[in-house]
């Protein structure tokens, strides 16, 4: 089993922020892409310390799993 690595906060297009617990951003991009189709952006913030690592948007995806 892989050990949490971030925290993400999205913010969707239905003006609502989700919160979760990821491993993988390219698996959780898929994931936002067909849960939540108009999602506008995600911030990442490391699990343990919580320090803000990236945000991304749909024209901004990530290119790794990891940061």
């Amino acid at each position: 089993m892989m050990a949490l690595k971030y925290n993400v906060i999205v913010k969707s297009s239905s003006e609502k922020y989700l919160k979760y617990k990821v491993t993988d951003l390219l698996l959780f991009t898929e994931f936002l892409d067909k849960k939540f189709n108009g999602w506008l952006y995600f911030n990442v913030y490391d699990y343990k310390t919580r320090e803000h690592l990236g945000s991304f948007q749909q024209t901004n995806r990530p290119k790794k799993r990891k940061i």
